[in-house]
């Protein structure tokens, strides 16, 4: 018998537990049972707050998460309690004032992390509950979009820099429809601010999303403010990157953000102590530099790109470029156009040089354009394109040229679309054109007043259209200025458009 019991308990010694297999998954939520003090109970100030619920629960990112307005300038702490949630007041609670503790999320069960949602323990230290209530909406300016887990920041104090150095008294963290209610509120006027608050300190910082303040007034009415939230820009300086490039002559630098100020400039000082002014190109999205840099110009340099208040220097060693001919690449960028693209800054092009056949016919070439790097050709006929460039054709600014070349190109006509856009506004401005494909800026122009514009370079997806009301006509979009209180540059975001290969399509707009 000694055996045998010996022989049960070494099999269950060496046994692994498991979860019986089967059976619905939990993906119930814990639930309230009893607090303390009661909810909606008035003429209390309690120092500890505790929350029983029905199962075992833990915290998740409390200090994020769970809410309390007005919100205590000293943060309180948290812990559990077998199945309770105990929250410890690190100062006294403000004199006949309603309280709202919002669980948001905050805490989870034990086993599957079920979050507990949209539950409030409300609770006055004077006479009565308030019942007024603000509710705001958030929508980022650039994108247009509403702002999901944005903060609405009210304050007793009506001093307009208080998102920068205070804590405010009441907070609401938005839904996906960007809509945020703060709720129990006692008449009053506070300043009203939305905020992008990525690491929940409860202050702006630089790159943060913010809006300008409003002053509200709480009362009986139903009304809805709209907030429009744009980078908040401290005079901290740009993170800036150089990028390698294996190329001689070609010199980049990717920064960590767009360059709003259009105000910039870039300079070359080689060991002799000369200075040139350095012509530079920002890409479409405003955040990498590219300078074609012409090497007969430079022994050993150093490159000074200033912008805003900022410098950022770098050594420039030259390599040497190639000594035999350049090799190019070619595409068939758009309906009856080639783009012809180099390594370098391109000096000349001698077009004698540079033919062009169609299947077997040698077509003529009825129109051409260099930009930078680029050559584009233009012509009337398609099919399957072989491109000829003879020795010399094109020459860069550090006088290489290119090689003798034959480009095979197949026909890509099918592949595109014609798109027409037709903008049609009452009034003249500076505005600029964006056409985005994936949220990217593929294509960019200024225009002043309405025009017609075919695009034959677009191919198939899902395409937007945005125009920016460029008020300082400095070609880029401008944030809001949250110190000196200027709204950011008003945009319109057409709702996407499918563009479909070999289709023809047209998009009207007359109203911004």
């Amino acid at each position: 018998m000694k055996h045998y019991l010996f022989f049960v308990i070494f099999l269950l010694g060496c046994a692994t537990v498991k979860p019986p297999d089967g059976g619905p998954e939990d993906t119930i939520a814990p639930k309230v049972v009893s607090t303390f003090p009661d909810s909606a109970q008035t003429n209390i100030s309690p120092r500890t707050i505790e929350i029983e619920f029905d199962e075992f629960i833990k915290t998740k990112d409390a200090n994020k998460l769970l809410i309390i307005s007005p919100n205590p300038s000293t943060p309180p702490k948290y812990s559990i309690k077998k199945k309770s949630l105990i929250i410890e007041f690190q100062e006294d609670l403000i004199p006949n004032s309603t309280y709202n503790v919002m669980i948001n999320g905050a805490v989870v069960d034990n086993n599957a992390g079920n979050p507990v949602s949209n539950y409030q323990l409300t609770f006055s230290t004077g006479a009565y509950i308030d019942s007024l209530s603000y509710t705001g909406v958030v929508i980022d300016a650039f994108s247009k979009q509403a702002c999901d887990h944005c903060m609405l920041y009210m304050y007793r104090n009506l001093n307009d820099s208080l998102p920068l150095i205070g804590r405010p008294d009441y907070v609401a963290n938005t839904s996906g429809s960007g809509r945020a209610e703060i709720k129990f509120l006692p008449k009053d006027t506070f300043m009203v601010y939305a905020l992008h608050d990525e690491n929940k300190n409860l202050k702006v910082e630089h790159g943060e999303l913010i809006s300008l303040g409003k002053m509200s007034i709480t009362d009986d009415s139903m009304s809805l403010d709209t907030f429009y939230i744009f980078p908040f820009r401290s005079n901290k300086k740009p993170i800036a990157k150089q990028v390698k490039v294996s190329y001689p002559g070609v010199f980049k630098l990717a920064f960590e953000d767009p360059l709003y100020i259009k105000d910039q400039s870039f300079k070359l000082i080689n060991k002799a102590g000369d200075t040139f002014n350095q012509d530079y190109k920002l890409n479409l999205s405003k955040d990498t530099l590219t300078s074609f840099i012409p090497l007969a110009r430079v022994d050993s340099s150093e490159l000074v790109f200033l912008y805003d208040t900022h410098s950022y220097s770098y050594f420039y060693a030259p390599k040497v470029p190639p000594t035999k001919g350049a090799k190019y690449k070619a595409i068939q960028s758009a309906l009856n156009t080639i783009r012809i693209q180099s390594k370098q800054a391109i000096d000349t092009v001698n077009f004698q040089k540079i033919r062009l056949k169609v299947d077997t016919t040698e077509i003529n070439i009825d129109s051409s354009k260099v930009i930078e790097n680029e050559v584009f050709i233009y012509f009337s006929k398609t099919g399957n394109y072989k491109l000829i460039l003879e020795q010399g054709a094109i020459k860069d600014i550090n006088g290489t040229v290119s090689a003798p070349d034959t480009l095979i190109l197949p026909d890509r006509s099918s592949e595109f679309t014609v798109f027409t856009l037709n903008v049609d506004l009452p009034d003249s401005n500076n505005y600029i054109l964006q056409v985005l494909k994936s949220d990217k800026v593929i294509e960019q122009i200024p225009f002043t007043s309405s025009f017609n514009k075919t695009y034959n370079s677009l191919t198939a997806g899902k395409y937007r259209i945005r125009i920016i009301t460029d008020g300082n006509n400095n070609g880029i979009w401008d944030p809001g200025d949250f110190i000196l209180g200027v709204e950011s540059e008003s945009i319109f975001l057409s709702e996407q458009i499918e563009l479909r290969a070999n289709w023809d399509k047209e998009l009207i707009i007359n109203k911004l």
